[in-house]
Parts: C-alpha cells; sequence; structure tokens
C-alpha cells in the first residue's frame, strides 16, 4: 500500500503538475486503492471492464474456416494497407495509419505470427485478432478484435481469434488475457469458457473540479 501511496503522491506533484485532466482504471477488489484515489480527487464513473483470463491448457476449440473465407497471419501475408483498412472501418478510427501499425509491430511482445487476419475470397480483410506475448513473463493478452462492419454476426471474429489462441497454446502460454468495454464484448468473449474475471472501474480526475 505504501507503494501505491508512493505512486500517487509522485503523480500529482510531479507528473500530473500541468494536466488538467486524467483517466485510469482500478480493479474493483482493491479498496483501500479507491479510498486513496477519492483523497485525491479521482472519481470512479459508471463505466467499467472486465479482464478475463483462458486457460491455454485445456483450450480445445478448433477454428472452423467458411467456404468463402481463408485465414492468414502476418508473417505469412502482412499487408498493412489492408490492416489499417479494416480498423478503420471496424473502430471508426480515421487516425490509424500504416506509420502507427508499422510502430506497435517494433514492440518486443509482438509477433507476426499471432497477427491474424480473416479474408475473404476476394482478398479483402474482413476480421482480426492479435495476441501480444511476453515470453519472460509468460503473460499473454488479446488486444484489438473486430471484424468490417459489412461482414459481421458471420462468426469471423471467433474464427480469428480461436486461431490467435490456438498459436498462443502452441509457444507454450498457459493463459491468456483479454478485456471487454461494453455489453457486446462482455458477451462476445465470454461465450469462450474463462478461468476467472475480474471487473475494473474507470477512474477520471479534471482539475478544475478540485
Amino acid at each position: 500500500m505504501a507503494i501505491f501511496t508512493g505512486i500517487s503522491t509522485f503523480l500529482f506533484d510531479f507528473w500530473a503538475k500541468d494536466k488538467k485532466e486524467l483517466w485510469t482504471e482500478l480493479s474493483a477488489f482493491k479498496i483501500k486503492e479507491h479510498e486513496i484515489y477519492g483523497q485525491y480527487g479521482i472519481v470512479k464513473t459508471e463505466s467499467y471492464a472486465l479482464t478475463r483470463y483462458y486457460d491455454l491448457e485445456n483450450f480445445r476449440l478448433i477454428a472452423e474456416i467458411p467456404e468463402d473465407y481463408y485465414i492468414e497471419s502476418a508473417d505469412m501475408n502482412l499487408n498493412p494497407t489492408k490492416h489499417v483498412e479494416l480498423i478503420k472501418n471496424a473502430f471508426g478510427k480515421d487516425f490509424y495509419s500504416e506509420k502507427l501499425y508499422e510502430k506497435l509491430r517494433t514492440s518486443p511482445n509482438y509477433h507476426a505470427d499471432l497477427d491474424i487476419t480473416v479474408y475473404s475470397k476476394t482478398g479483402k480483410a474482413v476480421s482480426t485478432c492479435t495476441g501480444w506475448a511476453d515470453s519472460l513473463n509468460e503473460i499473454a493478452e488479446i488486444e484489438t478484435v473486430c471484424t468490417h462492419s459489412d461482414y459481421r454476426q458471420k462468426g469471423l471474429a471467433r474464427i480469428a481469434m480461436i486461431k490467435c489462441l490456438q498459436k498462443l497454446k502452441e509457444k507454450g502460454f498457459t493463459k491468456a488475457y483479454i478485456s471487454s468495454l461494453n455489453e457486446i464484448t462482455h458477451n462476445f468473449y465470454d461465450s469462450f469458457t474463462y478461468k476467472n474475471r475480474q471487473k475494473s472501474y474507470e477512474y477520471c480526475w479534471n482539475k478544475s473540479e478540485e
């Protein structure tokens, strides 16, 4: 607890000194930490995330790919242009670019074989799932799961995610974590059997409200 208090003190005395607002998350069960946040005027919002982990040792699902689609990883077919177009459509992230995607790929936890994309028979990138693997700490996380707006409700994101989890298992990982932020993603990720699930709340601080 002393460490958490020290970090909070540093945050407000130095790092956030010239900032007008902050945003962070905190696990629901960390009651004492919630109290410390309150002392600094950090307010819990109604927004929350659910983080769950999957037991890969007992993961048995197989990715059954529909006839009109095929699946490839970035080590087989790296196509930044199609990937960026898919992300922009799925998330409405107009700022996303090939330069940003290239920067993400320089992360030590990025592995091209865990960067999974489902393509239509015409070669259009329609769904994707990326796994991030920290071999040193034996931690794996699933991040960026999405489907093009014209191809939803076809089970394509599920196929991409199953393939990614399979590859993580092949690499020797026993757990994979994933977080969700709304009811749609809560329900989707819960459709996979998970070992544990934890809630965390969004906290905000606004300097004008001190």
